[in-house]
């Protein structure tokens, strides 16, 4: 059995899109792991008890929530639709292939977070260190033991946990998603009419909808997060370093971000043109040869391309722009 016909599956070439993504971020994470250097501690002094402003706070606490709804939005969106469109046998298949990637994916990161390698330390522990200080947050940032690891915990890193919980779920939802997409495409591409046309540009607008919406949250959380603490940081060098590593960390997890929606879209297309090439071989045998680009040419129009594009740097653009006119 070759890979063409391993994958064509929804349940299975789905399982392999979220897979490859997360690869693709986690070679992101070993690459800031062996290159950027270890913080030394940036802004180690705070004002703790003397601060009254908690706009960070309040802003962080507003973009995570609605991401966390965008997120159970989406990943209801994208279920529906599969269980509408699949066998009962392949949905199921789905929902057990997506759970198993889903923890393999959730793993992971918590086996980073218990390492504390670099990414998380300068994406969290540096970040909530300023805070530390202030009593009125002493439980939050408090460290609890947890039985039976015998490691501790801050009740304050539950949530972006969920942030990062709901994220994973949702983009392993879309990896499934596009793939019953490209899959469905494949096995109709050659009888295509107008209507069926119409129903892909839908699916390809609600994809870029969606994905705009979840990662452009995420990264407005995200990029709160990134300067949680200056507001408890004396004037002066420490100040500005902390700020100016934030906006650094900023735009690295929107550049895995927009590599996330790259390749949630970029693997099942891979797999199209791998199962293409293999048509007209077929084709070629029999003395015809249909083409791969006159199949896809009115569902993926140069504006379509546009917009997913832009879609897939909106969270670069967002950490960008928040970086340039930050005070």
């Amino acid at each position: 059995m070759d890979l063409d016909s391993t994958l064509e599956r929804p349940s299975r070439l789905g399982a392999a899109t979220a897979l490859g993504t997360a690869l693709g971020v986690l070679v992101l994470c070993l690459v800031f792991q062996f290159v950027v250097p270890r913080s030394m501690g940036v802004a180690q002094h705070s004002l703790g008890e003397t601060n009254i402003n908690f706009r960070s706070l309040i802003l962080y606490a507003t973009a995570g929530g609605v991401h966390i709804l965008l997120c159970a939005g989406s990943i209801i969106f994208f279920c529906e639709q599969l269980r509408r469109s699949e066998t009962k046998r392949e949905y199921k298949g789905i929902l057990r292939n997506s759970s198993i990637t889903f923890l393999i994916i959730f793993s992971v990161f918590l086996i980073a977070c218990y390492l504390d390698i670099k990414v998380v330390s300068q994406s969290y522990d540096d970040r909530v260190r300023p805070l530390e200080s202030d009593p009125r947050l002493a439980f939050l940032l408090a460290r609890h033991s947890i039985p039976l690891i015998h490691s501790t915990f801050q009740l304050f890193a539950v949530f972006p946990v969920a942030l990062i919980f709901v994220g994973i779920a949702a983009a392993v939802m879309a990896s499934f998603w596009v793939s019953h997409k490209a899959i469905k495409f494949t096995h109709g591409a050659s009888n295509l009419d107008r209507s069926g046309i119409l129903e892909l540009k839908r699916n390809l607008t609600q994809l870029i909808g969606l994905t705009t919406v979840v990662f452009t949250t995420s990264t407005i959380a995200t990029v709160t997060l990134m300067q949680i603490g200056r507001d408890w940081i004396r004037v002066g060098a420490s100040r500005e370093a902390y700020i100016q590593n934030g906006h650094a960390m900023s735009i690295f997890w929107s550049a895995c971000y927009s590599t996330t929606t790259v390749l949630v879209v970029v693997l099942p297309l891979w797999w199209i043109a791998h199962h293409t090439r293999h048509i007209q071989r077929e084709a070629k045998r029999r003395g015809r040869r249909p083409s791969f680009y006159d199949q896809i040419s009115e569902v993926i129009s140069y504006k379509s391309i546009a917009q997913a594009g832009l879609a897939a740097l909106a969270p670069l653009f967002t950490s960008t722009i928040a970086a340039v006119f930050s005070p």
